[in-house]
């Protein structure tokens, strides 16, 4: 009688965990995992607030594809190489008295329950035009990431998108090395590492120079009449911003649980 008493409580017991895993495995990803805190540092491909006709994908990230928008803080600059957003250059010190990066971590630390969140860090735009050494650029996205790491933000190491200049009609890869050294990076430092350069490559490649100008944007820069073939409108932004999304979800589950599903 004991014996099966005993194991009528091991069944019920086991249906028991069974269907505590089934109903969790119901369950939305956001409300398994807390909201956490996202912070991004790179360049004007992120964040352009200069015009109202260019906008960088960081902007939609946040905005229009977080959960919860309060929780994002787009931190990026304009013009910014991996080194000069770390640094205290003349200009920076003129104009804002402390570098981006030092103004940056004073928020993340001043940010209530920044700790488990996510520092999302893209360069190499700037770095590729100013031919920055890639010893020196290297140097400066493992600062990043010990930095990241000892503030208790995990860091995730993010290529830049191609431009949608083509020649002959033909996109080519205009970011140089520097995605690859980005990817090279994250491998050993073994940190998430979003492609967006590949990605918008390839979705860029198939289009024509008119059908890009009308969906991500051709703006004439005012200095010489050059058409921005970088930077988004914001139809474009969020449609990049959609990539890094993308990219994300594949990859890890928690910072996807951030984001809306649609």
């Amino acid at each position: 009688m004991r014996i099966v008493t005993f194991m009528a409580i091991i069944l019920a017991f086991s249906f028991c965990i069974y269907r505590c895993i089934e109903e969790l495995k119901g369950l939305p990803d956001d409300t398994i995992v807390r909201d956490k805190k996202i912070f991004i540092i790179g360049d004007s491909t992120v964040r352009y607030d200069y015009d109202e006709q260019r906008m960088g994908w960081g902007t939609p990230l946040v905005q229009e594809y977080m959960l919860h928008p309060e929780n994002g803080f787009n931190e990026a600059r304009r013009g910014a190489t991996a080194e000069s957003y770390r640094v205290m250059d003349e200009y920076t010190l003129k104009n804002k008295g402390t570098a981006y990066w030092e103004q940056t971590k004073k928020l993340i630390q001043s940010t209530p329950d920044h700790e488990g969140g996510y520092l999302l860090i893209q360069f190499g735009s700037n770095d590729n035009i100013a031919n920055v050494p890639q010893e020196q650029f290297v140097k400066a996205l493992k600062s990043y990431i010990d930095e990241a790491k000892t503030m208790q933000l995990i860091p995730v190491l993010i290529s830049p998108p191609n431009t949608r200049l083509k020649i002959n009609g033909k996109a080519y890869n205009n970011r140089g090395a520097f995605p690859q050294y980005i990817e090279t990076v994250a491998k050993a430092e073994q940190v998430l590492y979003l492609n967006l350069h590949r990605k918008s490559l390839e979705m860029f490649s198939p289009l024509t120079e008119s059908e890009l100008a009308d969906q991500f944007g051709a703006v004439p820069f005012p200095e010489d009449g050059r058409l921005d073939t970088t930077h988004f409108n914001p139809q474009g932004a969020k449609v990049v911003a959609g990539w890094v999304k993308e990219l994300v979800c594949e990859q890890d589950r928690v910072l996807c649980a951030q984001f809306r599903k649609n």
